[in-house]
């Protein structure tokens, strides 16, 4: 059973905090954390993350940005990181995590990219493709429970 699930991306301040909040209500029995593989730490969740996460009933405004650590990620179950880049940097320096890091779109076969910076359609686009993720991961570990 998967109980402990964690969250990466890049900045650990647009998408991993969107993934982490969706994944937490789609997949209760696990603990769900995020961090960031060059993570902009301590700070708050991007704006238009937040404003879009609102919307559908999810509050960012606690989140804080966290670096990804091994030590505080080698007992999760299941790595979800946004792109095919990350998870071979991932899997080269931490080998012992080879066969527990996917892609969030991994069933889709996509990558997530990155809004920073980027337009409020952008973000919106970027939403949709973690939706799309979250959704697929919820039911693939529903399946599995």
């Amino acid at each position: 059973m998967i109980r402990k699930i964690s969250v990466l991306c890049i900045g650990n301040i647009c998408r991993s905090p969107m993934a982490e909040a969706m994944l937490r209500m789609g997949v209760p029995h696990a603990t769900v954390r995020s961090a960031g593989l060059q993570a902009v730490v301590g700070a708050k969740a991007d704006a238009t993350a937040c404003t879009l996460m609102l919307e559908r009933g999810f509050d960012l405004t606690g989140h804080r940005g966290q670096q990804f650590l091994y030590d505080a990620h080698r007992d999760s179950d299941l790595i979800l990181v946004m792109d095919e880049t990350q998870k071979a940097l991932l899997e080269k320096n931490h080998a012992q995590l080879r066969g527990r890091v996917f892609r969030l779109g991994h069933f889709g076969n996509t990558d997530i990219f990155d809004p920073y910076k980027m337009s409020y359609s952008s973000f919106v686009e970027c939403l949709a493709l973690i939706e799309a993720g979250v959704n697929e991961w919820k039911n693939k570990l529903q399946q599995l429970t």
